[in-house]
């Protein structure tokens, strides 16, 4: 059997169509106790999603209005980002 046979009518038959542990039952809550045991923080993951990208906007913000570009001491500024 050639392998896009096999890929085509035997495995992706068989995949699931959600991603990541959350699309397995009780997913959510395996990713959460899984998330607090290996780096020992008790700050819920969605709590520290969303600070992450308030970070990025604010960073973002910082680098377009050229700020973050003076505190740094550059002395060429970049490009405005796209």
């Amino acid at each position: 059997m050639h392998v896009q046979a096999v890929v085509s009518q035997d495995y992706m038959r068989n995949t699931r169509t959600s991603d990541g542990v959350w699309g397995l039952p009780r997913g959510l809550e395996y990713y959460k106790a899984s998330y607090k045991w290996q780096l020992s923080n008790v700050l819920d993951p969605e709590y520290i999603h969303e600070t992450g990208l308030a970070e990025v906007e604010r960073i973002m913000g910082e680098i377009e209005n050229g700020s973050m570009l003076a505190d740094n001491c550059y002395v060429n500024p970049l490009p405005k980002l796209q």
